[in-house]
């Protein structure tokens, strides 16, 4: 059982690494879209009809796929004034109660809504509407979907980790 638990934890924490790199390059994608869509306004006087709807589209996906590698690297927000002053089995168990009942409800919902959120998109052709671009909502919502799938991958590592902790009192 150890053995198929480090490989769980192993793998999940590859594709958090992964997703961080792949995510450098979305964020860099943000800032040239938003460069050249200055550089159309104030210097060509003609705005794009898609940057805003790009730049809005892509820093979701930036945020959505970042949420794994920053629960991996635990840079979430916790009050560190009493989560520091306790001990790491304190810790672990403030976590796996935290999880249980704050996070993992939360993710399911959230997993939950961008799945119907997506199935709706597709079937019925569904395009935002925060432009004159008119785009096709259905790629944003099932990275969407996907972000959450992951973030919940990356959530179950966590709360496996801090578990196996409370009960044998060693690291997995």
């Amino acid at each position: 059982m150890k053995k198929v638990l480090r490989y769980y934890l192993k793998i999940t924490k590859q594709v958090s690494q992964s997703l961080s790199q792949f995510t450098r390059w979305i964020a860099f994608l943000l800032v040239l879209i938003g460069i050249y869509e200055v550089f159309a306004r104030y210097f060509l006087g003609s705005p794009t009809i898609w940057g805003y709807d790009m730049m809005c589209m892509t820093g979701g996906v930036l945020a959505v796929l970042a949420w794994g590698y920053v629960e991996l690297k635990e840079e979430h927000v916790r009050v560190d004034v009493f989560y520091d002053s306790i001990s790491e089995r304190g810790r672990s168990l403030v976590d796996v109660i935290g999880g249980l009942l704050f996070g993992l409800p939360l993710i399911i919902v959230y997993i939950r809504t961008s799945y119907q959120w997506a199935i709706r998109a597709w079937a019925s052709g569904e395009v935002l509407k925060l432009s004159f671009w008119y785009p096709s909502a259905v790629p944003i919502r099932v990275i969407i979907l996907i972000g959450f799938i992951l973030f919940f991958l990356q959530f179950l590592n966590t709360l496996i980790r801090r578990c196996y902790f409370l009960l044998k009192g060693e690291h997995l």
